[in-house]
């Protein structure tokens, strides 16, 4: 308790010192007006230069876009919605306690499906994905729906808006829910490295109630050309959230070694994690209610006494690139990690709620123990016959997966929304996490892509050999598939490009089991597939991208036969909608990022048909954002957003929650202290407290955040 009044005493003295320099910032720029000009020669026209030449207009999303194994192209000439969103949209829009939501809210794509710290879904298109979906420095499966990207860490986020996972290499099947469901897009991270000049930094960071975090960088780069780098990064995070009773805890530190000369690139990037939360539940099942239930107050804690989620690990991720010649270059990457946690949380992580508001569940004790590593190889290279360029790339990669995981029910934990948690039954006895669950996935890739321009056309063609190995305590099955990605674009103006494409994502073989008509039966890897045309627009300072997607989602489903029921991939959701993204300089001061979507969803093919034509839990019909940047001089900047979702299916009875709108407001300044380069930063979160659930899932409560940087 001491530590906790400590930190919250911290707090208020960092807001107190914030409020103080906005109130007084005028007076104190101009009183220094030979300071700070030196301050703006020095950092603020620098940055400038590197973002037009890095990043778009207003410097919210980069330029250019990763086509997976292809490289870097022309954000233009990506053929599908992409965008990497910037180190600058990282620091603007992150939350301490759910960074990566912050800015996974500017893309209209996106319906944040988890507001609590204890897991990382969010909804792409309609379908759901989380950590296991995302690739660290080109590694896969680093990261579950338990763990988060350490984003204090982090350069840029790259999101692909659709399943085009064939570019990116082997991928495992594990996601958090059932192993089977294809992911629906892809998110890309790349680490920070060392910087040109000398990097001593140190920052401090308030929210919620009394959370507080303290983060160290040091960077350094070495050698007679300044080739070598090292950067090391550090946190310590402890405190109450904006749910009462709720923390968030992190202690980890990082090191990102890099290397550069006329042949060769090299990273290196690994660190040490240990963390966790304590309360925070923000998940309820819905299946039985009849009506849409008014949603609580947001900064209760709906868990029960003990809940928790503790967790630690190590990562490590390498890549290198060689050249071979002016044409052709070689790489290799690798990675890997190992994971353990620790858990106290509802049996199936949602207390069931009924009509009147009161909801229930068997308390669960689980372990688990996770390693993965990951290995790739490859060549690319160019080759030029007579107007027509092809842009070439092979590679062979694999990866395995292990995981060991247990659980056993305690008693059960009763509450009502009004109150909380009102009693708790036995605990959880203690388990072995070696004696339940084991799986072993092991999966090899084979990728030939070709890029390939001609005049003002150019054309992606790639294709996978994939090769799955699943093996269970109880299945030991294989299976080997083909996948395919193609598009088209046709450049008529250097501002213009009008595109077509095709992209697959997959999942891993599935053995029937359970009383089937089939038993036995082996399923080649279920897949997702999108068709997309779209259109990307750049005029003045502004990038416009308008898509048209039609993606289906096939899934497992029972159907009566002859002599019993017959397990089938027949299942089918499908999901056709429109998407507008766009961001840039509206003028010299204002910048703006955002967009609109809208998703038909349908389901095409149900159990006995009984809900054919019904829309799919947790979808909106629109989704929209609107990101505003203001700076009325060089070293302020103000910070605006309005997200709305419409509302959602809950249950298969017909319940929908209702529509919701949510404003964040925000301010960053830079300023000199003692000489000290000074950056002072505040964002509000759900402006207006608003409360409101999102299908089955809780939002986030009104949320402060206060921090300040120091540049030594």
């Amino acid at each position: 308790m001491a530590g906790d009044e400590q930190m919250k005493k911290k707090g208020k003295l960092l807001a107190a010192v914030l409020c103080g320099l906005w109130t007084y910032g005028g007076v104190s720029a101009y009183a220094a007006d030979h300071e700070r000009q030196d301050l703006d020669r020095y950092e603020l026209d620098e940055m400038i230069v590197e973002g037009r030449r890095e990043n778009l207009p207003g410097n919210f999303i980069a330029a250019k876009d990763r086509v997976g194994l292809l490289g870097e192209t022309d954000i233009l000439d990506v053929p599908f919605t992409q965008n990497r969103y910037t180190f600058k949209t990282i620091e603007v829009f992150e939350n301490p306690n759910q960074p990566l939501n912050g800015v996974l809210g500017n893309n209209p794509s996106v319906r944040i499906a988890s507001n609590s710290t204890m897991y990382t879904d969010f909804k792409m298109r309609g379908i759901t994905m989380n950590a296991n979906h995302y690739v660290l420095n080109g590694v896969p499966s680093l990261f579950n729906q338990s763990l988060n990207l350490p984003m204090y860490t982090i350069e840029n986020v790259e999101l692909v808006s659709g399943p085009n996972t064939v570019l990116n290499g082997a991928t495992n099947s594990t996601n958090g829910t059932n192993g089977t469901d294809a992911a629906p897009g892809i998110l890309y991270a790349t680490t920070k490295k060392a910087p040109e000049a000398d990097l001593n930094r140190y920052k401090q960071v308030f929210s919620g109630k009394g959370n507080w975090a303290e983060i160290v960088e040091f960077g350094r780069r070495f050698g007679e050309k300044k080739e070598w780098g090292v950067r090391v990064m550090a946190r310590h995070q402890d405190g109450e959230t904006a749910i009462t009773s709720a923390k968030s805890q992190d202690k980890s530190v990082y090191i990102n070694i890099d290397h550069q000369d006329k042949r060769s690139t090299t990273n290196i990037f690994g660190g040490y994690f240990d963390g966790g939360t304590i309360g925070g539940q923000r998940w309820f099942q819905s299946t039985s209610l009849t009506h849409m239930l008014s949603a609580p107050d947001l900064s209760r804690n709906f868990s029960f006494p003990g809940q928790r989620k503790m967790y630690n690990g190590y990562l490590l991720t390498l890549n290198n690139e060689q050249k071979l010649n002016e044409n052709w270059s070689a790489f290799f990457s690798a990675g890997g990690n190992k994971y353990k946690e620790e858990k106290y949380d509802p049996m199936g992580g949602s207390p069931d709620l009924a009509d009147d508001g009161t909801f229930s569940k068997r308390m669960r004790h689980y372990k688990s123990r996770i390693s993965s590593f990951y290995l790739q190889g490859g060549v690319r290279g160019k080759i030029q016959t007579g107007e027509v360029m092809n842009h070439f790339v092979l590679s062979v990669d694999r990866e395995q997966y292990k995981s060991y995981a247990n659980n056993v029910a305690g008693g059960f934990f009763y509450g009502n929304l009004r109150s909380g948690v009102t009693s708790v039954g036995t605990w959880p006895r203690d388990i072995n996490v070696y004696a339940g669950s084991a799986i072993n996935e092991v999966v090899t890739s084979l990728v030939l892509a070709d890029h390939i321009k001609y005049r003002k056309w150019s054309a992606y063609l790639a294709g996978q050999f994939r090769s799955s190995k699943y093996k269970t305590r109880t299945q030991d099955i294989s299976k080997d598939s083909f996948n395919p990605t193609y598009a088209l674009a046709y450049k008529p103006t250097e501002n213009l490009s009008i595109y077509a494409s095709y992209a697959t994502s997959y999942t891993r073989p599935f053995q029937v089991s359970g009383g089937y008509v089939n038993d036995g039966e082996v399923f080649a890897p279920i897949k997702n597939q999108q068709a997309e045309f779209g259109v990307k627009y750049k005029t003045g300072n502004f990038l416009h991208t308008l898509a048209y997607f039609d993606l289906r989602q096939a899934s497992y489903m029972r159907k009566a036969v002859a002599g019993g029921d017959q397990y089938t991939q027949d299942g089918k959701n499908r999901f056709k909608g429109m998407e507008w993204i766009f961001t840039g300089e509206v003028s010299e001061k204002w910048n703006l990022l955002g967009g609109v979507t809208y998703i038909h969803d349908e389901r095409t093919n149900t159990v006995n048909h009984a809900t054919d034509g019904w829309r799919v839990i947790g979808t909106p019909r629109w989704n929209a954002v609107l990101a505003a940047e203001y700076s009325p001089e060089t070293n302020t900047a103000l910070i605006g957003r309005i997200r709305f979702t419409d509302r959602q299916l809950a249950n298969d009875r017909g319940v929908t929650s209702p529509s919701f709108t949510l404003f964040d407001l925000g301010i960053r300044y830079k300023t000199k202290i003692n000489m000290t380069p000074v950056t002072l930063s505040a964002m509000c979160y759900n402006v207006l407290n608003k409360n409101y659930f999102t299908a089955d899932d809780l939002g986030e409560p009104r949320t402060f955040m206060v921090s300040a940087q120091f540049d030594l």
